[in-house]
């Protein structure tokens, strides 16, 4: 199953933010272990840098260099970036985002706000959620 990582789930994981991290920790080690294709956005990596400078800011770059190995990286794409500047939904970057998703035939978003993706074409979940699907 491909599953698109919305920012706050990698900013929970890499910046360990209590009491989200070992949720996020759990759904990484799965995608480590090759029971879910994880994919997230470059967007959702410069997102997760800029709130990271709160934190650690060289643990937070590393520990995100260490899930590349099994989390993908896909491209933000123009056409989805101006797409989304007509979309009705409240929240821009989460209308990216679920273009995004859509854009490479994600299976589904892992969010923590579900209620921000209620417009969403494609199944969205929390952490619980998809894996009560396995």
């Amino acid at each position: 199953m491909k599953v698109y990582l919305d920012t706050n789930i990698l900013i929970d994981f890499v910046c360990k933010r209590v009491p989200f991290y070992e949720g996020a920790k759990g759904l990484f080690a799965l995608g480590s272990m090759g029971q879910f294709e994880l994919v997230t956005s470059s967007l959702s990596i410069v997102n997760t840098i800029y709130i990271g400078r709160k934190y650690d800011l060289p643990i937070v770059k590393q520990r995100i260099k260490s899930i590349l190995s099994f989390v993908s990286v896909c491209d933000l794409q123009a056409d989805v970036v101006i797409k989304s500047l007509d979309s009705d939904w409240k929240d821009y970057e989460d209308s990216v985002q679920s273009m995004t998703a859509l854009e490479i035939i994600a299976d589904c978003i892992v969010t923590r706000n579900k209620k921000d993706f209620m417009k969403s074409l494609i199944p969205v979940y929390t952490i619980d959620e998809l894996i009560s699907l396995m």
